[in-house]
């Protein structure tokens, strides 16, 4: 009799150790939702449902495969990503790597590509200096140039995996991880990628940050492209965002690719920009049909949903298919402490300007050469949120020249971004 009872006691004890690890997870799970919700400050059922929708996203892209590191690979020279672009006509291809070198540095490499296989074949070395902006800040001044390396084949191979840069100088071969930029998998192409130059906000230089980067001004930022018909995020300096935030917009169904940013130059130099955009534009090639590159205080306005038959991507296409970038008009916006939602700021100065160009970018070929078209502000603009200092008599409002129809839609969009806050 002694060992049944014991025997139930041992069930029981079992039984009892499964429930409390049951209770346990669902407490969990249970408890991440709450997080989230209670960041937002609301728990009514429209958070809940956003929550549960955005979570069941399947998105599919790989955008940090291979993961972009500034790597050595010579005297005066690094290199942050590498890309292969097989022809369509005619057989081969080229492997673009982005490349900065010391200023005044000699370029002096061989190349070839290594094939799934294992076969290396020589290449045709080349290079190409990438234009940048001149620093406006001569505290700042340009200590190196940007290159794209070039290694070109003239036959078909099997599947390029890597290329290798090799110094005449030393011999010293430096090996290189290959992007496909054409990659047959995908099926559907989203509409805009948006990449997120986070450079300037490293752990180092928390001071950029203060005026703008509170958590619930990032959390608007992607909430808001989202919103507005964006699925894929590239955020560069992924040392930028805390682990806390990367939770709650995981836990948005927000889907973000971090990249790190190791620069072995002074990063607040202007041609960091032109950098990113090489990256962003090759790593969005057939995934997208625009993207475009922004920081965290410069949201992307548009009168209605990017997936919208109507949108303004759609007209883009009129133009002749040799234009490449749109700019887009920017307003300094003044960012009101009254207000919890960023896009009820109403006054903006006219006076300044990001520092910087914003474009749309492209993305149906790579283009040789750059072809810029003005947008107007009927079709899309950006605000540029920061601290106003002055009086207030200089300042504009600025939904003053933007039609109706364009007005309702932000409203709509400031309503659903509203149910989370």
């Amino acid at each position: 009799m002694r060992k049944y009872q014991q025997l139930l006691l041992v069930i029981i004890s079992i039984t009892s150790v499964a429930i409390l690890l049951m209770y346990k997870s669902e407490n969990n799970r249970l408890r991440y939702v709450l997080e989230v919700v209670n960041f937002f400050g609301r728990s009514d059922a429209a958070v809940l449902d956003r929550l549960e929708n955005n979570t069941k996203a399947d998105y599919g892209y790989d955008f940090s495969s291979p993961l972009p590191v500034w790597q050595y690979i010579g005297d005066n020279f690094h290199t942050y990503s590498s890309f292969w672009e097989k022809k369509e006509l005619t057989p081969g291809g080229t492997a673009i790597s982005i490349v900065v070198g010391a200023r005044g540095a000699l370029v002096n490499f061989k190349c070839g590509i290594r094939y799934k296989e294992g076969k290396v074949i020589s290449g045709k070395f080349a290079f190409v200096i990438v234009d940048t902006p001149r620093p406006q800040n001569e505290q700042y001044p340009d200590q190196f140039t940007v290159y794209k390396f070039l290694c070109k084949i003239t036959r078909d191979f099997g599947v390029a995996e890597n290329v290798i840069l090799i110094s005449t100088k030393t011999k010293a071969e430096y090996e290189l991880s290959l992007r496909h930029i054409k990659n047959k998998e995908i099926k559907e192409r989203a509409e805009m990628n948006v990449c997120v130059n986070m450079v300037a906000y490293n752990s180092s230089n928390t001071a950029a940050l203060s005026e703008f980067s509170t958590k619930t001004n990032v959390m608007q930022f992607f909430l808001f492209h989202q919103t507005i018909g964006v699925d894929n995020f590239l955020v560069y300096n992924a040392d930028a965002l805390s682990g806390h935030t990367r939770k709650l917009l995981s836990q948005a169904g927000i889907h973000i690719n971090y990249f790190p940013y190791n620069f072995p130059f002074d990063y607040r130099s202007p041609a960091t920009r032109t950098i990113l955009e090489l990256d962003c534009t090759m790593r969005s090639m057939n995934t997208a049909q625009t993207a475009t590159l922004l920081e965290i205080n410069e949201f992307f306005f548009t009168g209605e949903n990017l997936r919208s038959p109507d949108s303004m991507l759609t007209g883009l296409k009129h133009y002749d298919s040799d234009v490449n970038r749109f700019e887009l008009t920017t307003y300094s916006v003044c960012m009101d402490a009254r207000f919890k939602l960023l896009l009820d700021s109403k006054f903006y100065d006219p006076e300044r300007t990001p520092g910087h160009k914003i474009y749309i970018y492209k993305l149906h070929m790579l283009a040789e050469h750059i072809k810029i078209m003005p947008l107007a502000i009927s079709h899309a603009f950006v605000h540029v949120y920061t601290n106003c200092v002055g009086s207030k008599d200089l300042l504009h409002e600025w939904r003053g020249s933007i039609r109706s129809d364009f007005l309702q839609y932000i409203e709509d969009v400031r309503k659903e971004i509203g149910f989370m806050f």
